[in-house]
């Protein structure tokens, strides 16, 4: 959808996402993805998320597309910033939606200082890093002092091996076993306890144990951005698990209720960690015509009924 040009120029809001769930969005954050018109965004932020964009504005009347358009940031942080730039100067506030905490990721820096180079104003909004929140979802306490490393770049593997634990690893199934084998080489036992989150801080967050030896066997198959906590906190993870550990968590329940009444019902399920899938195959409508109805509530009134049965709530 095409914005008219304006004459004072937008401002850049980088907003950071958080880990994944939606709910965990700061308040700050969420009022501007309601009022945003145009946001670019990573591919790992969660769907829930880029669904907020927008929704101050509705859909467009005439085409029924929304008003906010959502697009993906392209190429290099230099490149992506110069798309930020651009239509920032066009005059329209930009949102750059990224994944966890924005000034945590080095492309995302890179953005940052190739846009405070112009005379563009730029925001920073926080999220909550995912190095401190998908474990606490895991049932992993790490304490006042861990170390955090994104191993799927450049990695000073004995620094990092030295370095206090627990550690803490973003990575792709791809660089688990470089990993393992990397920190094994540097000084780590082979059976030194790790595990494995995948979607964390959603519903359908999966935390998988293993060791050292036997992590790339353990997480192969997993798809997407993983979390990797190293160390003996994850011993006691069956201590503290909280989040996978509830009685319905991953269970899909359909909802065969009304559009208007599924809220309830899915809010609830969503407490006890199912993914409620919503289908209303019904509808509350008044009577066509009013005979039927009549005539029901004068068998009442006479008297020939012994049985008066209410199937729903709608009844």
């Amino acid at each position: 959808m095409s914005r008219v040009r304006k004459n004072a120029p937008g401002r850049i809001l980088v907003v950071g996402s958080g880990p994944g769930d939606p709910a965990l969005l700061t308040v700050h954050a969420r009022n501007i993805l309601a009022a945003a018109r145009l946001a670019f965004t990573d591919p790992d932020v969660d769907k829930g998320v880029t669904a907020l964009v927008g929704t101050d504005h509705g859909v467009d009347a005439e085409s029924g597309e929304p008003i906010a358009e959502v697009r993906p940031a392209l190429g290099e942080p230099s490149e992506v910033a110069k798309t930020l730039v651009a239509e920032a100067k066009n005059g329209h506030n930009v949102v750059r939606l990224v994944s966890g905490d924005p000034l945590t990721t080095d492309s995302v820096i890179a953005e940052v200082t190739a846009i405070a180079r112009t005379q563009v104003q730029f925001e920073i909004i926080p999220g909550l890093p995912s190095s401190s929140s998908v474990p606490s979802y895991a049932g992993m306490a790490l304490g006042s002092g861990h170390t955090e490393a994104d191993v799927r770049g450049e990695v000073d593997w004995s620094a990092l091996a030295a370095a206090p634990g627990p550690l803490v690893l973003h990575a792709t199934s791809a660089h688990l076993a470089e990993t393992a084998s990397a920190l094994v080489e540097h000084g780590l036992a082979p059976q030194t306890p790790a595990a494995i989150t995948v979607n964390g801080t959603t519903r359908q967050q999966r935390t998988v144990e293993a060791t050292l030896a036997t992590l790339n066997d353990a997480g192969s198959e997993l798809v997407g951005s993983l979390v990797v906590t190293v160390g003996k906190v994850v011993s006691h993870r069956n201590k503290m698990s909280w989040w996978e550990s509830r009685a319905l968590y991953g269970w899909k329940v359909l909802v065969p209720r009304t559009k208007d009444q599924a809220g309830d019902m899915s809010d609830r399920l969503v407490t006890h960690g199912a993914i409620p899938m919503e289908v209303p195959t019904i509808a509350v409508e008044p009577p066509r015509s009013p005979a039927q109805m009549e005539r029901s509530v004068k068998g009442l009134v006479d008297g020939r009924y012994q049985w008066v049965v209410f199937t729903s709530t709608n009844a």
